[in-house]
């Protein structure tokens, strides 16, 4: 009896002594979150409690980590979480927080110090509101979210995520509104579904950006000589005009302005474009009278052109296009004939190009068409136009007759030049069917006429032969072209019935310009031709 009754009072004072000595955890303080400029909740989770021993949590602040903290609240509810101070200067300032759990005569240690999140604005009235914030807790809680969320107010009562990262800053950069009011907050989450905001702080801000600078497509000269300027449209939605420039060794003249966020295209009918090359820049401006910086300048093709009288060629040189987007790939080359269509000839990879077998009498006209590296873009130079010329030379040459000599059976060619110009020579030409032509002699200008060639490589008596004759002028380029003469084939037989009769026959004499009258006949007797024709038909 007296054994269970020792027992007895040893588990009373084991009861007692773990009741007076049992001491519970201080609450896992996760977030302070600043409602109002004089008001903020924290929120905590809560410690175990396995002996029901609690008694209150001790909530403390300092304005000031290393501050003295003051007791500003107590909670005696175990199961709450939250904890609302107020009057505060969370407003005003950063607080510092932390939380005790009273276990009857027991304190436990601090929870961790909460810093309440403080945000300042700045700069709203230089077009970039800078923000910067303090962190929650360094190093952050491990149940805290990896990133901070920077929010904006716009319109009222319409939050919207400006930023979601891990720095203490942010630079919102003003673009939507020449002037406007705007709210901002700074948040992180707590893995217990607590949410830390800082107070709400607001700025009045300026649109003050700079519009973005406008990207140049080309700068081409049409057929009237116009310069025509295509540019991208801006990125920038407020952008409301476009500002146009002459540039002129860094010198900008303002052209005119183009209105419109989507109209991208202008034509200057005032341009020299016919006379040089012209730089031209764009300049963009936004509803709030904020201009771009000038776009890069770019430099119309520039045309010219000599003509070579001998060589009968045109050597065309251009000035290069400046600052084409993606760079140069090659150069087109196109002409019109006499005012045709104008047709590519040719390209070059620089900058000139030479146009051969001109015709005197024609006109040339020239323009130029370059292509960046992935032909997506083009830009045309203005139109250069020349008339071919030649020298002057002889204006006619004339077949006067072409004759077989009875002797030698050579074809024998009497011709007459005008020698009112002076010319090189002149080329003969022979043809067995009329049509297709060859050079069989040359012979040197004189100013005696008519002048004479000999063709001695000739079956005069089996065949005809067709001559003409070319001027060359002192280029030694082809000049006037002769008439086309053919010789006389004469036949010969023996009427058979009639063996005193000899039977004649030939082709007819070509070309005489007042054409043929008559025919003399002359005969022979043992190689010796009577001067007086036997007849005349």
């Amino acid at each position: 009896m007296k054994k269970n009754f020792l027992y007895f009072l040893l588990s009373l004072n084991v009861f007692f002594f773990i009741k007076i000595n049992a001491q519970i955890a201080p609450p896992e303080l996760r977030c302070v979150s600043v409602t109002s400029p004089t008001s903020a909740i924290l929120s905590w989770v809560i410690p175990p409690d396995p002996t029901n021993v609690f008694t209150e949590y001790q909530i403390w602040s300092s304005a000031t980590q290393l501050g003295t903290y003051t007791q500003i609240g107590t909670v005696t509810t175990y199961t709450q979480t939250t904890f609302t101070h107020s009057p505060s200067n969370v407003g005003l300032r950063s607080q510092y927080y932390y939380v005790k759990t009273i276990s009857g005569s027991n304190t436990s240690i601090s929870s961790d110090t909460l810093r309440s999140v403080y945000l300042n604005v700045s700069g709203g009235n230089i077009g970039i509101a800078s923000l910067n914030w303090n962190a929650l807790k360094l190093p952050q809680l491990p149940t805290s979210s990896l990133s901070y969320t920077v929010s904006r107010e716009a319109p009222a009562g319409v939050w919207a995520s400006l930023y979601i990262g891990n720095k203490f800053n942010f630079k919102d950069t003003i673009t939507f509104a020449c002037k406007i009011f705007y709210n901002y907050k700074v948040e992180i989450s707590d893995a217990s579904g607590c949410v830390s905001s800082s107070n709400i702080k607001g700025d009045t801000c300026y649109n003050l950006q700079p519009a973005p600078e406008i990207l140049i497509d080309s700068v081409s000269v049409d057929a009237n000589g116009n310069v025509v300027i295509g540019w991208h449209p801006s990125s920038s939605s407020d952008v409301d005009k476009y500002i146009i420039y002459k540039s002129n060794g860094g010198f900008l003249t303002f052209i005119d302005t183009v209105y419109g966020i989507n109209n991208t295209s202008f034509t200057y009918t005032l341009s020299s474009a016919n006379s040089s090359s012209e730089g031209y820049c764009v300049v963009a401006a936004d509803a709030c009278g904020n201009l771009s910086v000038p776009s890069v300048t770019h430099k119309s093709i520039f045309l010219t052109k000599s003509y070579d009288l001998c060589s009968r060629t045109a050597s065309l040189s251009w000035t290069p296009y400046v600052n084409l987007p993606l760079g140069i790939l090659k150069y087109d080359v196109y002409c019109s004939v006499n005012g045709g269509v104008f047709n590519f000839i040719g390209s070059s990879t620089g900058t000139s190009f030479t146009h051969s077998g001109l015709i005197p009498g024609d006109n040339y006209n020239y323009r130029i068409r370059v292509w960046n590296t992935d032909a997506s873009i083009s830009a045309s130079s203005n139109s250069s136009a020349l008339t071919a010329v030649g020298l002057p030379a002889p204006g006619y040459v004339y077949l006067n007759s072409v004759n077989v000599n009875s002797n030698n059976k050579q074809v024998e060619l009497i011709y007459t030049v005008d020698n009112s110009n002076s010319y090189k020579g002149c080329n003969i030409y022979k043809s067995e069917d009329g049509i297709n032509f060859t050079k069989i002699g040359y012979v040197v200008s004189n100013t005696v006429n008519p002048k004479y060639f000999s063709d001695n490589s000739v079956k005069a008596t089996e065949k005809n032969y067709f001559y003409k004759i070319q001027i060359s002028d002192d280029c030694d380029n082809p000049g006037a072209v002769s008439n086309i003469s053919k010789t006389i084939l004469l036949k010969a037989e023996n009427d058979k019935e009639n063996i005193f009769n000899n039977i004649l026959t030939w082709d007819d004499y070509t070309t005489w310009y007042g054409g043929v009258e008559s025919f003399n006949i002359y005969r022979s007797v043992n190689g010796v031709f009577d001067p007086i024709p036997i007849g005349n038909v």
